[in-house]
């Protein structure tokens, strides 16, 4: 993992929305008060940082770092979490959750810190977690609702936290009113969009479904997922939002396989190998990615160079 938060914490301009956010925060730093830019929370950070001395770059890298230790600390503290973590989390989101959509990042790896709080019956903790991630991006209020209804399969307590959620949609209102219209504008670039987000996905839950000892109490999960899988898929070639909801539910998988990887009876080595050429085809479907984008914005994430390079 050094290399790999070496690469993310001393990068320059790289990474699709780099540029974007230190330009946001250079405009946050230089404005007084609530902006509405972000949620409440991540502009709090901002703000905090800022009094700290750091400049919008070193803001960028320091959340990135952040993000990096609460995914290790959280993987850490899950049994048998290191599988499925640098088969499934790291080739799919380790480079978009550190060096482009920092914010969902940083809220997606607190939804991760829940979860293991939720598996040792620490119920507060996991809530102050949703809490806190969805102050920093408001999906991480939809990532964490999604856990703990297929952790918990208590349907009843899921709606009633649906309707917790009308008060934070007041709280965000303006916020939610830009990014609506923001998606608005984005359409998806080919009827391509989101495949290889669901071929990895559709790759894991088959492998899920290899295990007898996975498989046992989990056919409701293992249902749900699929069916928001494609749900997702074509919600996503319609609109940009699609693609985040696409995200989303593939994060939750991984999450869930996580959870329930603990209960194999014997190390599954057809498991393991599965899952790690999964995560090398998703590895490669990102670098394609990347690669598709060379030279093209302000901070592609092709050419790579550090920052003492800019």
């Amino acid at each position: 993992m050094f290399p790999m938060a070496f690469i993310v914490v001393f990068r320059g301009d790289v990474g699709v929305d780099t540029a974007t956010y230190i330009q946001l925060i250079q405009y946050i730093q230089d404005t007084p008060g609530y902006t509405n830019i972000f949620e409440p929370f991540f502009e709090l950070l901002i703000y905090v940082f800022s009094i700290m001395g750091l400049n919008a770059r070193e803001i960028v890298s320091l959340l990135s770092v952040i993000t990096i230790i609460i995914l290790l600390y959280s993987s850490y503290k899950i049994e048998k979490r290191l599988v499925i973590f640098s088969s499934c989390i790291v080739p799919m989101f380790f480079f978009d959750m550190t060096m482009n959509g920092i914010r969902y990042g940083l809220s997606f790896s607190i939804i991760l810190l829940g979860l293991s709080f939720l598996i040792r019956n620490r119920s507060a903790l996991f809530w102050m977690c949703i809490l806190l991630s969805s102050l920093i991006q408001f999906s991480g209020a939809l990532l964490g609702l999604l856990v703990y209804f297929l952790y918990t399969k208590r349907i009843r307590v899921f709606i009633y936290s649906l309707l917790l959620l009308i008060p934070l949609l007041f709280v965000f209102s303006g916020y939610l009113i830009n990014k609506v219209e923001a998606y608005q504008g984005a359409y998806v670039s080919s009827g391509l969009s989101g495949v290889s987000t669901l071929l990895i996905t559709l790759l894991v839950l088959f492998t899920w479904c290899t295990n007898k000892d996975m498989r046992y109490g989990n056919l409701f999960v293992l249902l749900t997922i699929f069916s928001l899988t494609l749900l997702s898929y074509v919600l996503a070639q319609y609109t940009y939002a699609g693609l985040r909801v696409q995200n989303i539910v593939a994060y939750t998988l991984f999450l869930m396989i996580m959870v329930n990887f603990k209960q194999l009876s014997h190390t599954d080595y057809k498991i393991i190998f599965l899952l790690f050429f999964i995560g090398l085809i998703s590895f490669a479907f990102k670098m394609k990615n990347f690669y598709d984008g060379e030279g093209i914005g302000l901070s592609p994430f092709v050419p790579y160079h550090f920052y003492w390079d800019i």
